[in-house]
């Protein structure tokens, strides 16, 4: 996952934090000018976008890129968990590229391993990112 539109999301909690990443990922010479306009764009279509803008919402505890352990010590870790509440969660994925099954069985299996942890996935969203935002949602 060492592409910079991964990077730049792991540090994006709410719609708030959009121009502060940006602008670091600039300073730090990391992104130009024309890249972090372009990114900036496809960020808001996201964070924006009227089916899922509430799960960037700072009223919910989010979590990106945490390193979850499970009992028999393997980690997995998800882009993004959301939790509307102490139980019910929402996974996002980002994805660069085409639409892939893996893609959906990969969030099945975080949705598995996590329901044995006592959590209740909602909603199981991929975002997919190329020239243009792709939203898909499974329940």
């Amino acid at each position: 996952k060492g592409n910079i539109f991964h990077l730049i999301m792991s540090e994006i909690y709410s719609v708030k934090d959009v121009n502060l990443v940006l602008n670091k990922y600039y300073e730090l010479g990391e992104i130009s000018t024309n890249k972090k306009e372009k990114l900036k764009e496809i960020i808001y279509k996201i964070t924006e976008d009227k089916e899922i803008k509430e799960f960037y919402n700072p009223k919910y505890k989010s979590f990106n890129e945490r390193e979850i352990i499970e009992k028999n010590g393997k980690s997995f870790i998800p882009d993004r968990i959301v939790f509307l509440n102490e139980k019910d969660i929402v996974l996002i994925d980002y994805k660069t590229g085409t639409k892939k099954s893996k893609h959906m069985n990969q969030l099945k299996d975080y949705e598995f391993k996590l329901h044995t942890m006592g959590l209740n996935t909602m909603k199981k969203i991929i975002i997919y990112i190329s020239d243009d935002v792709k939203i898909e949602f499974f329940s």
